[in-house]
């Protein structure tokens, strides 16, 4: 993508305010934030959208970031077409790796804190408890591995980066399960749903939250590292799909079914729940249940 044209900031003094650069603003992840920042003080957020804010272009990049002169880049810009990236690896791994560790260089040379996300997708599943930080990665898909390349480049690039794995986020924007499961019981009366695939969802919007409370508290993030963000529990594809149906009082009929009932270029991790207790250590947070997340999630709507 060519850069065309210079971001356009605010004139005002905000030099006491804490500026933030949200990358991926436009994605369900980006947009989570922008609620969450819209309601707080303190901060002055520039909200870049692939537009003026193209991963794969380091000149755009280090042109926004030396400019906007941000104390922290939250990094949301992402390939997330997990069947896509199957016939599309050059891409993936353009965004997700090579992409993510010019930006880590960027914000290391400008001495700006970066906070990335990254992806239980990175484990092939084959463990029966919740994964560590410590567990040896292995992923099963194209899209798994752009993301661990892109893990790698910023631990290697700028060591003092935050890099957070998530599972099966969802939020009330975009496409997501959530999402997909809401429109199907409202078009038919059966709906069949894996029952095969075990994590935890991550609600953007709650993820979002800690994110900056934590921020609030320390801007550094106790100095970076690798940390799992999940939920308080897990449950199957199934699992969540009955709990959004019950939730929403929907009369649809589920059933459970496998993974090889549907077509796919794609293999998934089985198991990926993540292990959150380093993420509440560090952040001194206290995670909710995946049900009471998803609980304030569907009482937006």
């Amino acid at each position: 993508m060519i850069y065309r044209k210079k971001p356009v900031f605010s004139g005002r003094n905000r030099m006491s305010e804490m500026r933030i650069l949200v990358t991926g603003s436009d994605g369900q992840l980006g947009k989570a934030f922008r609620e969450v920042f819209a309601k707080e003080k303190g901060f002055e957020v520039y909200y870049a959208t692939r537009v003026d804010f193209d991963v794969t272009n380091a000149d755009t990049m280090s042109a926004v970031v030396t400019t906007f002169k941000p104390k922290i880049v939250i990094n949301c810009a992402a390939y997330t077409n997990v069947e896509l990236a199957e016939s599309e690896s050059e891409l993936a791994n353009e965004v997700n790796g090579y992409g993510v560790g010019k930006l880590a260089e960027i914000c290391k040379f400008n001495g700006v804190q970066l906070v990335h996300f990254s992806t239980d997708y990175v484990f092939d599943g084959s463990q029966t408890r919740a994964y560590t930080e410590d567990d040896p990665t292995a992923p099963l898909n194209i899209y798994g591995k752009s993301k661990l390349l892109g893990e790698e480049l910023v631990s290697n690039v700028n060591p003092s980066s935050l890099i957070i794995r998530v599972s099966w986020l969802y939020s009330l924007h975009g496409k997501n399960f959530l999402n997909t499961m809401r429109k199907l019981f409202e078009q038919g009366s059966e709906v069949k749903v894996v029952d095969d695939q075990v994590a935890s969802p991550t609600y953007a919007l709650v993820l979002a939250s800690d994110l900056v409370s934590w921020m609030k508290r320390d801007g550094t993030f106790g100095g970076g590292g690798l940390l799992h963000y999940s939920h308080n529990g897990m449950t199957s594809w199934f699992g969540f799909a009955n709990e959004i149906k019950e939730s929403l009082a929907s009369d649809v009929v589920l059933k459970a079914t496998t993974s090889n009932t549907f077509k796919s270029a794609v293999t998934r991790p089985k198991f990926s729940k993540l292990e959150n207790t380093r993420f509440q250590e560090a952040s001194g947070l206290q995670m909710i249940s995946w049900q009471d997340a998803l609980g304030l999630c569907l009482k937006k709507i």
